[in-house]
């Protein structure tokens, strides 16, 4: 989560009419990333958009400065895709909680796995990610 919380460390919020405009703090922040878990694992509607219900329903009525110098505004649902990406690809995955001494060794049974499935969007996003992999090998 260190890439998400240092993106949004930056933005400058105004969160309600009421409020002056400020830094996210880090309740926000872990609000927004709960949020975006739950948008993650809610069902792709049949055009392969997700809704984003309960993060569209945090940021409601928020004016969000991004950047230095850029003109802030409500967040898009380009926005929560782009924040649903950092999440999705800083996910460690889970590791077994046995000890390796215990463990037998086998060899893993490649023949009989599935090719991956990437869609265009999340491939787009590993890009540079892959290019700094082919040129470290």
């Amino acid at each position: 989560m260190s890439e998400l919380k240092t993106l949004l460390g930056q933005w400058i919020c105004k969160k309600d009419a009421s409020t002056h405009p400020g830094l996210l703090t880090d309740s926000d922040i872990h609000n927004i990333a709960v949020a975006i878990q739950e948008g993650i694992s809610e069902t792709v509607s049949a055009d392969g958009h997700r809704e984003w219900g309960k993060l569209r329903d945090l940021t409601r009525g928020w004016l969000v400065q991004q950047k230095p110098g850029t003109e802030p505004g409500p967040l898009q649902t380009h926005d929560f895709e782009r924040l649903g990406s950092l999440v999705v690809t800083e996910t460690p995955e889970p590791t077994p909680s046995h000890d390796v001494s215990e463990a037998p060794a086998t060899v893993p049974d490649t023949e009989n796995v599935p090719p991956l499935q990437v869609d265009a969007k999340n491939d787009a996003a590993l890009f540079f990610a892959r290019e700094h992999l082919e040129r470290c090998l």
